[in-house]
């Protein structure tokens, strides 16, 4: 059995010179610091020869980043406003993972992987019912705003080596995010998907070595666990 411990601690101080969203424009000095740190523990089990079990635990702070704090205008990648809040306080987050690990004669690996984790004060980019209307044209707005969030998943692995030159390998994830303060789903989690690959590996040659070919596809399934008047499509 393996135990693992650790911890950090993180002083973050920003400064900033914004204008004003007011008339007369003016330069505004803001100043704000963040005390983070982050708790760690971990155990490694041997169960069997060929199993092995994971356990994680982790208590974490994230201060915000400036542009979650002072974001004024258009955002050119996604054709929306965005603005700041410069309220924003630390995320505190707690997480949970365990997996475990199973190998079969160094021909069949599986992994199965799940976790569950708490945030208090997350921070997400919140689609507003609302178009601003400016001289490029009109843009939809998102603010960043703040909520308790449970975020829960699974993630599944198998890998099989039939022979030494091929491996079928195929990977399941799923994810749920809830907006725990609001009771309702939250915004802007990936969907779930299913990826397979085939992957053939020749012999090396007097010139050629360590090539190989592969398939692979991926199937991504289509994100229902959201409200219609949360999606600003």
């Amino acid at each position: 059995m393996l135990y693992e411990l650790g911890a950090r601690y993180d002083l973050n101080y920003f400064q900033v010179l914004t204008i004003s969203q007011s008339l007369p424009r003016e330069i505004e000095r803001r100043y704000h610091t963040f005390h983070n740190y982050s708790l760690s523990s971990g155990i490694r089990y041997k169960v069997l020869p060929q199993l092995k079990l994971n356990l994680n635990l982790g208590h974490v702070l994230r201060s915000p980043e400036v542009n979650e704090l002072y974001s004024a205008g258009l955002h050119q990648g996604v054709s929306g406003i965005e603005e700041g809040n410069r309220n924003l306080k630390n995320e505190q987050s707690t997480k949970i993972v365990l997996s475990a690990d199973w190998n079969v004669k160094k021909k069949l690996f599986m992994q199965l992987l799940g976790y569950y984790q708490y945030v208090s004060n997350f921070i997400y980019l919140q689609p507003e019912d609302e178009f601003r209307l400016t001289i490029r044209g009109a843009f939809p707005l998102f603010t960043y705003q703040q909520t308790d969030a449970t975020i829960a998943g699974l993630d599944a692995l198998v890998s099989y080596e039939p022979i030494e030159s091929i491996r079928f390998i195929a990977k399941y994830s799923f994810l749920q995010g809830d907006d725990v303060s609001n009771n309702q789903p939250l915004v802007y989690m990936p969907s779930n998907d299913l990826f397979g690959s085939f992957a053939y590996s020749f012999k090396d040659g007097d010139r050629i070595k360590n090539s190989s070919i592969s398939v692979n596809g991926q199937y991504v399934f289509e994100q229902t666990h959201l409200n219609a008047n949360q999606d600003i499509a």
